[in-house]
């Protein structure tokens, strides 16, 4: 059983505004390593590490079944078989079950978004194919509807792109995508901001080997933050000095590593399905009231970097929510006499069009729980929504144009700083 959280009402909803859509957009849970940035090669002698609490002798042995999470479906790998490369593990598991109880507690009990019972014209489920993506929105989902709230709906339909179509990250098929970052690479900035790592990397290849370099300081942020909740010692003695730098590199790659048009065609067409959600909620063409997206890091970092949340590089587990609000007014009392339509009768949270034309729809952004101010949107914590769209558009990029851009030949990257943008794909993908 997972724990209230005790966080869902922290940020209760706004009386002045009704709740109308939440998207939630959220990373997977603690997966084991991927690729060169795996575990070191030998851990001090002795050293003693533990899953979920159990002390085990050998790092192997964060490999075997006790380590990591028991597929939800037993045909989707034998037990027998040794967990993959970026598994989810138990741990992972229950972080994201704790996000789905802070989710209920928020959108179901405190704030009335979402009906006790699961319902499934209200929440749609989006994820990536990664198997610890869609897991973690599995565990996440069974813990803000546990199984006495689905009555007659045993199964939560979960939506995912085919691997062209997915658009959640940024993909490798795109030729101007592979060329722009390339030329970006040759560029004095990018290399002045590569050689300012070199005393990160000193420190690194005695630990891991020089196969270490290839996987690139958010890869390495990854493991480093695996080893840590899996209580596997990082063998030097400056070990949480040794994170931290890691972290802050990591964090400012977000900024160093990419142009606007990286960005744009790296994770646009996303943020064009998140504008269009939005949009449609507005205009009554969905009845979808919350929408959770499992993805990874350079799914959300790109998304809190155009909004001007960005906390720093995400971390497994971590989500964010951006919230639709609806101007209401109560009763009769709230509004002038001259602005109240005849026959006009209150039954309930109420909206009636501003008449100076003000837009009524605002938007919230939670980072990790917390309302932060979105810096894009001048540090407003409530920003209109025609100008949160506004300042998504230029990151905007619909399937036909991604298509047609991502076939022709890139131009050099303008000299000014780079805009922000995903983690490296081998710490991700």
């Amino acid at each position: 059983p997972v724990p209230r959280s005790g966080m869902g009402q922290c940020f209760a909803c706004e009386p002045r505004y009704e709740l109308v859509l939440a998207a939630v957009v959220a990373r997977h849970g603690t997966r084991l390593p991927i690729g060169a940035a795996g575990f070191p090669d030998a851990p001090p002698a002795g050293a003693q590490v533990a899953c979920l609490g159990a002390p085990v002798a050998e790092r192997r042995h964060m490999y075997a079944a006790d380590c990591w999470v028991d597929w939800y479906d037993p045909d989707d790998l034998p037990a027998s078989e040794a967990p993959r490369r970026g598994a989810l593990t138990m741990l992972g598991v229950q972080e994201m079950k704790q996000a789905g109880v802070w989710l209920r507690e928020r959108y179901v009990d405190s704030c009335k978004l979402l009906p006790p019972v699961y319902d499934p014209a209200l929440l749609s489920v989006r994820t990536t194919t990664s198997d610890r993506a869609v897991q973690s929105v599995k565990a996440l989902v069974s813990a803000m509807f546990p199984a006495p709230q689905f009555r007659s709906h045993r199964l939560v339909p979960m939506f995912s792109f085919g691997d062209r179509a997915e658009n959640m990250y940024p993909r490798s098929h795109c030729a101007k995508l592979a060329s722009l970052r390339a030329a970006l690479r040759k560029t004095p900035n990018y290399q002045s901001w590569s050689k300012s790592l070199d005393p990160i990397w000193q420190r690194l290849v005695p630990i891991f080997g020089e196969k270490i370099r290839s996987a690139g300081v958010q890869g390495v942020h990854n493991t480093l933050a695996i080893m840590r909740r899996l209580h596997i010692p990082i063998p030097t003695t400056a070990a949480d000095v040794l994170y931290d730098d890691v972290y802050k590199a990591s964090s400012r790659a977000y900024v160093e590593k990419h142009t606007p048009d990286t960005w744009r065609l790296g994770i646009g067409r996303f943020m064009k399905d998140i504008t269009q959600l939005l949009q449609n909620r507005v205009n009554g063409a969905v009845t979808t009231r919350v929408a959770i997206y499992s993805g990874h890091d350079n799914t959300l970092g790109p998304l809190q970097c155009a909004l001007g949340v960005f906390q720093g590089h995400p971390q497994m587990g971590s989500f964010m929510c951006i919230e639709l609000y609806r101007k209401t007014r109560k009763s009769p009392k709230d509004m002038p006499a001259n602005e109240i339509p005849p026959n006009t009768r209150f039954t309930g949270p109420t909206y009636l069009p501003d008449p100076h034309g003000e837009d009524p729809h605002f938007i919230r952004v939670l980072v990790d729980k917390r309302a932060v101010p979105i810096a894009a949107c001048g540090g407003k914590v409530y920003c209109p929504l025609e100008s949160f769209l506004e300042l998504l558009r230029p990151h905007l990029v619909l399937p036909s144009e991604y298509e047609v851009e991502c076939t022709l030949p890139a131009a050099l990257p303008p000299t000014t700083t780079p805009t922000p943008d995903d983690s490296v794909p081998s710490s991700q993908v």
